[in-house]
């Protein structure tokens, strides 16, 4: 590895004021950049900037069952260096009684996501319809593992890699920009059943690494998220 590799670079976590959240600070050996909501940090070599600009804050207020937010992230390479890039998403979960589109109960389902996400879908969106953890994405990207689910933070953690509809990521090179990782969120139809109190805000987390990694080819998405992450899908 040469010099500039050896050298360690510390990432700031920057926290979109919506979210309540443990900063958290993290050392890596390569260049790497990460950045959430549509707040911006640099790390020294390398640097990405997460933007959603479909996202309207006042429409996320009084939502019920149903409704559909536009929110649409994707992140641009600021760097002369091309780099591979993460999304993790975290999406509020708990045992809650839930309802059909039709209003009749299902009874209890055990850690449905309150958010779906929805993609374009001919001239309209779709979502993954099941009670279940999965989750629709743009064909540009990747899932890395199954999605993990947190007992204690009530809440599902997704993990995707960017690789422009193939099995390898892609490089994203200075100046360009990914595909969004989806369109729109979908409340899921729980009833009066849900915790008021529970946390239901969904954190969307950019992470982008140099390209340019020494003993890793671009087939090896979940090292290569490890590094980028700074320890993995947690």
């Amino acid at each position: 590895m040469t010099k500039l590799r050896n050298r360690h670079i510390r990432s700031l976590l920057v926290l979109c004021a919506a979210a309540v959240l443990l900063a958290v600070g993290s050392t890596v050996a390569f260049f790497s950049s990460r950045d959430e909501s549509t707040n911006r940090f640099s790390s020294g070599g390398f640097d990405i900037l997460l933007t959603e600009t479909d996202w309207d804050p006042n429409a996320a207020r009084n939502v019920v069952p149903g409704d559909e937010l536009p929110k649409n992230p994707q992140v641009t390479n600021n760097a002369p260096t091309p780099g591979y890039i993460f999304f993790r998403v975290t999406v509020p979960a708990d045992t809650l009684k839930v309802e059909n589109d039709l209003g009749a109960p299902l009874g209890t389902a055990s850690q449905v996501p309150m958010y779906k996400f929805m993609v374009r879908d001919g001239e309209g969106y779709a979502a993954d319809t099941s009670y279940s953890a999965a989750q629709r994405v743009r064909s540009a990207w990747k899932s890395v593992g199954s999605p993990v689910y947190s007992a204690s933070d009530k809440a599902y953690v997704y993990v995707y890699a960017y690789t422009a509809g193939g099995s390898s990521l892609t490089p994203l090179a200075e100046g360009q920009t990914t595909e969004p990782l989806f369109d729109r969120l979908r409340v899921w139809n729980f009833n009066e059943g849900y915790d008021p109190e529970q946390n239901h805000s969904v954190l969307v987390e950019a992470f982008g690494i140099q390209a340019d990694l020494p003993d890793h080819t671009a087939e090896q998405i979940a090292a290569i998220w490890t590094l980028a992450s700074g320890g993995g899908a947690g």
